[in-house]
């Protein structure tokens, strides 16, 4: 009988292995780093989605678009970068694929001429759920507009319609 080694770590009293992953849902809290605000998302998803899905959902819980360039990295606790991801490594890994502790801390840098950065930490490793994921659960505070109307004026002419009335609905006073 041949029997592959299977890694596994701690969680909560229980033993994970990892090659369950795909039985997992991920719950990530998500922290919009800005000196002057307080503002977090609370993000379940499936071990088995693509950190680009992980970040779609981000970036539309906080209604920025998804037309600017990303990196993310994996962190250790102190944020200090363990490993910066390729573009692939965001397109197809799975994140099971990239968990690699129980408390896994993660960066997602977005847009680099803005510098908007988001903070992640997994929570919470749950059992499968029914539903699509990724999904956000919870939010606090209100995220700045992506855009500065200076910067907008410059995109208007090259946006749709839906865009621009997209990007209105978003801004807050």
């Amino acid at each position: 009988m041949n029997k592959s080694p299977c890694k596994a770590f701690y969680l909560r009293q229980s033993i994970f292995p990892i090659h369950t992953f795909a039985m997992l849902v991920f719950k990530f809290r998500v922290w919009l780093v800005d000196e002057d605000l307080t503002v977090y998302r609370d993000i379940l998803t499936s071990s088995t989605n693509t950190l680009q899905e992980l970040q779609d959902c981000i970036l539309s819980s906080v209604r920025f678009d998804n037309k600017q360039g990303a990196q993310w990295q994996l962190t250790n606790s102190e944020w200090r970068v363990i490993r910066s991801l390729s573009p692939s490594d965001q397109q197809n890994k799975l994140l099971s694929d990239l968990i690699l502790d129980p408390f896994q801390h993660m960066l997602l840098l977005y847009d680099p001429d803005a510098g908007w950065e988001f903070k992640l930490r997994l929570q919470e490793v749950l059992p499968a759920q029914e539903g699509e994921f990724p999904l956000c659960t919870n939010t606090f505070g209100i995220a700045p507009p992506q855009y500065t109307p200076q910067e907008f004026g410059k995109m208007e002419k090259q946006m749709s319609l839906e865009e621009k009335i997209r990007y209105k609905s978003s801004i807050r006073f």
